[in-house]
């Protein structure tokens, strides 16, 4: 099968090939850079089933020296079955798959169009998909009207590790949901949190007397995941 008009490749770019054929629902679809280009519904070539050896880069019924791709190809692959449309756009945006949280090096270098290699570079990436657990915020108001919150530090990855910053709003009342956590006002100052399991206090000053103090905290760690809201308690103060 080719396509009609035919794709012209831009000079001296790269761009990413996939060519699904599906023998069980007799279709072939091509992709160009992770989006459909093409998908024919008639004219579907059967199954290969002869031995003759398979040749990238070349037109598959000619074999003089102007039928060959003039460019280069890399990371060429075979599948033993058909790719689906969002393992193709993965490939494309070099999404990495089944990678455990942890630290990873990769080398990597450029090659011109003529041959010629950088010397290889390396990059250090950090995979954290995992937030901290939810606290569970108490509190009670002292003689000077000041509230004293406790909790137990949760740690990066739910209850292990470090945590990165703690979150802790007030609002007169209730602080139950993302909307509301989010409009309440902003607790200054907060402790950097301690490892895990460790009890946490902080003592809130300069609240209004004659109401009732609603608190709730989120937790942060080092890549930006964050916690569930914690509870929220309401303290009176006289």
């Amino acid at each position: 099968w080719k396509m009609t008009p035919y794709y012209t490749i831009p000079m001296n770019e790269w761009r990413h090939f996939v060519a699904v054929y599906n023998s069980s629902a007799q279709t072939f679809s091509l992709y160009v850079d992770g989006s459909l280009l093409g998908s024919p519904t008639t004219g579907v070539p059967p199954p290969i089933t002869n031995s003759n050896s398979l040749i990238i880069g070349r037109h598959y019924s000619q074999s003089g020296s102007g039928w060959f791709l003039k460019g280069m190809i890399d990371e060429a692959g075979i599948y033993n079955r058909a790719l689906t449309e969002q393992e193709i756009k993965e490939q494309y945006t070099g999404i990495l798959k089944e990678l455990t949280d942890g630290e990873y090096e990769f080398r990597y270098y450029s090659q011109d169009n003529v041959g010629n290699i950088e010397p290889a570079k390396t990059k250090t990436l950090v995979l954290d998909n995992v937030a901290p657990s939810s606290a569970t915020l108490a509190g009670q108001a002292d003689e000077f009207g000041n509230v004293i919150l406790t909790w137990t530090a949760p740690g990066n990855n739910q209850n292990t590790g470090k945590a990165a910053k703690y979150d802790i709003r007030t609002a007169t009342t209730p602080i139950t949901d993302e909307n509301i956590f989010t409009s309440a006002a902003e607790i200054p100052n907060l402790p950097v949190p301690r490892t895990a399991g460790s009890t946490e206090t902080f003592i809130v000053s300069g609240l209004a007397g004659g109401t009732t103090h609603y608190f709730a905290l989120k937790t942060a760690d080092e890549a930006g995941n964050l916690s569930e809201i914690s509870n929220s308690p309401g303290i009176y103060l006289k």
